[in-house]
């Protein structure tokens, strides 16, 4: 949001094309500096082994799942394909004429993750 000369607020994209974006955070509750799981908040506040805001201190990796589509259509294709999302589950097909593309990665959070380790 941006909050405009008038004292309102208006939308804007971060990036253009971004469509989805799921975060996945990796635990390590073992002190090894790994992850032994990964959860995406907020989960199910019944369930005491889900997402709960101590998990903060535990979390050593995120993984990202990114879905970007062409901002443009591209005339004579269609999209017949399903993007996996990790534990957001699956998207698509879309069928409309925009090309997209999954892009994954794993980040380490180095800080936490380098003191935890053992030789």
């Amino acid at each position: 949001l941006e909050l405009a000369d008038d004292g309102t607020f208006r939308i804007l994209p971060v990036a253009e094309g971004v469509e989805d974006l799921h975060l996945e955070y990796g635990l390590d509750g073992h002190g090894t500096g790994w992850p032994d799981r990964y959860l995406t908040p907020p989960m199910d506040p019944t369930d005491p082994a889900q997402w709960d805001p101590t998990h903060w201190a535990d979390v050593v990796a995120v993984r990202i799942h990114l879905l970007a589509r062409n901002v443009e259509p591209n005339h004579g294709y269609q999209d017949q394909l399903v993007y996996d999302l990790g534990q957001a589950g699956d998207t698509g097909p879309f069928g409309d004429s925009y090309r997209r593309q999954l892009l994954q990665s794993t980040v380490r959070a180095i800080n936490i993750s380098s003191r935890r380790e053992r030789p």
